[in-house]
């Protein structure tokens, strides 16, 4: 299963915050 463009969106946002 491939993560949508927003999911990745949210989970790179993530580790930005991180």
């Amino acid at each position: 299963k491939e993560d949508s463009p927003l999911t990745k969106k949210q989970k790179d946002r993530t580790e930005d915050t991180k």
